[in-house]
């Protein structure tokens, strides 16, 4: 028997002035791990984690860089969405 892919999309609306970005991609690596199809969907401040290299500045221990679990979560099948308007402000795809 075949069994079916679950799927999350995890909204964000904080950045990189909040621990919130990092613990989000923390379950979301998780539910990679799980077995999970999960995307990250990025509005209001949580553009700023792929603007600019945001992703760069944001560390909150004892988790891992917010870089390095982006860099874990794109590695391993991850999609990550941003609202559109977020290009108008100089958003890029994330690099790591």
């Amino acid at each position: 028997m075949k069994e079916d892919t679950q799927e999350l999309v995890i909204v964000m609306t904080r950045g990189i002035d909040s621990e919130l970005s990092s613990v989000a991609f923390t379950l979301a690596n998780g539910a990679i791990t799980a077995g999970m199809q999960v995307r990250v969907f990025l509005t209001s401040a949580a553009v700023d984690v792929v603007r600019r290299k945001g992703h760069d500045m944001t560390h909150v221990p004892p988790l891992d860089p917010l870089a390095r679990l982006m860099a874990d979560f794109q590695g391993r099948g991850g999609t990550i969405w941003a609202c559109p308007p977020a290009s108008r402000r100089g958003v890029t795809r994330p690099t790591t």
